[in-house]
């Protein structure tokens, strides 16, 4: 990972380190003013809010002009790794938190993350996503079979060897609540343009960030009382489109880290993967049989044909990102396997 950075955190409120938040947002305006009010409450002063709208077309600034505090940036090209990276480019804090807009974060979400910091060999702090409310049955299943939850305690990852950076890396964190050292874009490079919402790839780009930050020697911090409430789907038919989408983007990245990184360990994570499905579908077998309760089959059914596509989407997206690129060469970014040379 390069020199060791010195430790960011002081107990003292005058000595915290300054922060920008970074929310990526698409034709979401009543969502995405939310997600700001709540932002703008946080108990934290040095704190700036970037807005990255992914857009077709340029919107108006939906915070107050009079508000130094919040700025916008329009990023035309579409999907959450190229947004997600014109947010890295436009911070100025020494820490980068990004939420997504159809979040709210609690009064503490910031103090929280930052603490997470205090080991500097911390190059990223996640935190707990809660459900914003559970009111129809299709939220009522997701946070059931599916909860964004990393659990209710602390954990650290990496340092060493970790096989979450091959396999899991979801068990990390989850990109509506997330946190990194400015310095860790410096050393490993920023968002992947060919991964993530708004791509054929569908997602990815936050497990290709942890990741990365793994597999480069890093520390990644999970803080369950820095919390963020996410907005389920409200209809089921939502429901099922996002677990296919989720299934596209786990093996987007999969195949990403398959043309990127000639190690065993990453053919160990693809037979551990495979197991793993094997096991998961008997366990939903058994549980059928048994009349216990289990997702419902359309959604695993959903979630796997997503993973079928998911290499076919990613190079579709890697083909469209790298012309988009070409279009504007003066924007260095990450791109598939271009410029990868840890692991």
């Amino acid at each position: 990972m390069g020199p060791t950075p010195a430790p960011l955190v002081n107990r003292m409120d005058h000595q915290m380190p300054s922060v920008s938040v970074v929310i990526c947002t698409k034709d979401r305006s009543a969502a995405l003013a939310r997600c700001i009010a709540s932002v703008l409450d946080l108990a934290y002063d040095e704190c700036e809010v970037v807005i990255v709208d992914n857009s077709a077309v340029p919107r108006a600034n939906p915070a107050e002009p009079s508000n130094d505090r919040v700025r916008y940036v329009w990023e035309s090209r579409p999907g959450s790794g190229f947004a997600r990276a014109a947010g890295v480019r436009s911070a100025r804090g020494e820490i980068i938190a990004m939420t997504d807009d159809d979040c709210v974060v609690e009064p503490s979400w910031l103090r929280r993350l930052v603490d997470g910091f205090r080991d500097p060999e911390v190059m990223c702090c996640t935190g707990h996503v809660a459900a914003l409310e559970l009111i129809t049955p299709s939220q009522l299943v997701l946070e059931a079979y599916c909860s964004y939850s990393k659990g209710q305690a602390p954990k650290c990852f990496g340092g060493t060897a970790d096989a979450r950076a091959y396999l899991s890396p979801q068990e990390v964190g989850t990109g509506a609540n997330m946190s990194f050292r400015r310095d860790v874009f410096g050393l490993i490079g920023s968002f992947d343009g060919a991964l993530g919402a708004g791509t054929p790839a569908a997602g990815g780009e936050e497990l290709d960030m942890f990741s990365r930050i793994l597999r480069a020697g890093g520390k990644v911090m999970y803080e369950p009382t820095a919390v963020v409430r996410h907005a389920h789907p409200r209809e089921y038919a939502q429901l099922r489109r996002t677990f296919f989408k989720y299934g596209v983007g786990y093996n987007a990245f999969m195949t990403k880290l398959f043309l990127t990184v000639s190690k065993p360990q990453v053919l160990r994570a693809a037979t551990g993967r495979n197991l793993f499905w094997a096991s998961w579908a008997r366990h939903s077998l058994k549980c059928r049989l048994r009349g216990l309760p289990h997702m419902p089959l359309d959604l695993q059914t959903a979630y796997l044909l997503g993973s079928l596509f998911g290499p076919i989407c990613y190079f579709r997206s890697l083909r469209r990102a790298k012309s988009l690129l070409v279009a504007e060469p003066s924007v260095a970014e990450n791109v598939g396997f271009a410029g990868e040379t840890w692991g």
